[in-house]
């Protein structure tokens, strides 16, 4: 495998606060690399970062190299030519993401027609599993359910076979059947482009179940990183530690019996 996209020292200021910091790591082609951590820790803030899509009030200073380009230095416009085009990315909520005055087959159109691509609409929606293309192309987001918005996204982050996706907590808000479909889908399609794939969640079900090596997030920092398996089995940093207790700790507790907190293992360290 090759470097598809290096990070180095990235760090995002917002006025006094900073929101992530000194933030290195590597993504190789074709891998599948799951970004965790609590909820505030900085993970959309890393993402949005890489695509240059900040709010106006934060900056970022570091390194994101893209394919041997730094995306932090590059002019808006060819920002632009990468966002949908070469890098995908997959928003935390679909009702939010997708405008709610469009017909949906209308915004799956406008990544094709911004980036000169010849794929079509219908085709693009059976491919992440609607039966009946016509039909959803022709509603509105409002008229379908969250996982077939969800795989709306799916379908617009790789209508242009993208070297690189980005999925914000992709699975939120959707029942368990639901959640491993739109998971499925997702690693076929990253499959079938050979893509790279920035899988973020607080939920290590699913790190666990999609991703090769996991990235750790603590109050913005990156404070572990490795295999996934030896992450999940042997985590070495306390947060990590504390985070995997307590997310098991429901599993057969006693009832009324205290719950392991994450800030126990930080009192420890």
């Amino acid at each position: 495998m090759t470097t598809l996209l290096e990070v180095e020292s990235l760090t995002v200021e917002i006025g006094r606060v900073r929101a992530v910091s000194d933030v290195t790591f590597a993504l190789e082609r074709g891998e599948r690399v799951g970004l965790i951590g609590e909820s505030g820790s900085g993970k959309s803030m890393t993402a949005l970062a890489l695509i240059g899509l900040l709010p106006d009030e934060a900056r970022a200073t570091g390194r994101v190299s893209f394919d041997g380009r730094d995306v932090l230095r590059l002019p808006e416009r060819d920002r632009c030519r990468l966002r949908g085009n070469r890098i995908g990315m997959i928003f935390q909520e679909p009702m939010t993401a997708l405008n709610p005055t469009m017909r949906v087959g209308r915004q799956v159109a406008e990544v094709l027609e911004l980036h000169g691509r010849s794929a079509g609409v219908h085709e693009l929606l059976a491919r992440v599993e609607f039966r009946d293309p016509e039909r959803i192309a022709h509603s509105y987001p409002h008229q379908l359910s969250g996982g077939q918005r969800q795989r709306i996204l799916c379908a617009i982050a790789t209508a242009c076979s993208p070297a690189l996706v980005l999925a914000d907590e992709p699975t939120t808000a959707l029942d368990v059947t639901v959640q491993a479909q739109v998971l499925a889908l997702l690693r076929r399609l990253v499959a079938e482009e050979d893509a790279a794939l920035l899988l973020i969640s607080h939920d290590l079900a699913v790190v666990a179940g999609v991703c090769d090596r996991l990235l750790v997030m603590f109050q913005g920092e990156l404070v572990e990183q490795g295999p996934a398996r030896e992450v999940l089995a042997s985590p070495r940093h306390p947060y990590t530690q504390g985070l995997l207790a307590t997310a098991t700790a429901l599993d057969g507790a006693p009832r009324g019996s205290v719950l392991p907190t994450i800030s126990d293992f930080l009192e420890v360290a």
